[in-house]
C-alpha cells in the first residue's frame, strides 16, 4: 500500500495555516471576506510549498524540474484538424456559437 499519512499531515498543515491566516487578516487587520480568501490562498500555498518540499527530501523515484512546469510548444501549438477549432470539442455549442474566433 501507498503512504496514506502524508497527504493528511499536509492537508492539516493547510488546514492550521488557513486557521491562523484567517484569524490575522480578519481579526487583527480586519479586512474581512477579502482577508478568508487571502488566508485561503496564502495557506494553500503553503501546504503545496511544504508539501513538495518533504516530498523531494525522501529518496523516492519522483523528480521534478523546472521543465515539468514550462509549456510544451507541439502541445500549445496543435489545433484540432477535424472541426477547424479546439473548443468545439469541450464547449459544442454554446462556446463555439459564442466565443470561438477559429478561421
Amino acid at each position: 500500500m501507498g503512504d496514506s499519512k502524508s497527504p493528511m499531515y499536509f492537508i492539516a498543515v493547510a488546514c492550521a495555516a488557513n486557521i491562523a491566516l484567517d484569524y490575522f487578516f480578519i481579526g487583527n487587520i480586519g479586512l474581512g471576506p477579502t482577508g478568508a480568501a487571502l488566508g485561503t490562498a496564502l495557506s494553500q500555498t503553503i501546504s503545496v510549498i511544504v508539501s513538495l518540499f518533504i516530498i523531494l527530501r525522501r529518496k523516492t523515484e519522483i523528480t521534478l524540474s523546472i521543465n515539468f512546469f514550462l509549456p510544451d510548444k507541439k502541445t500549445m501549438s496543435v489545433k484540432n484538424r477535424d472541426s477547424g477549432c479546439s473548443s468545439r470539442r469541450i464547449y459544442p455549442d454554446f462556446f463555439y456559437r459564442n466565443y470561438c474566433f477559429c478561421q
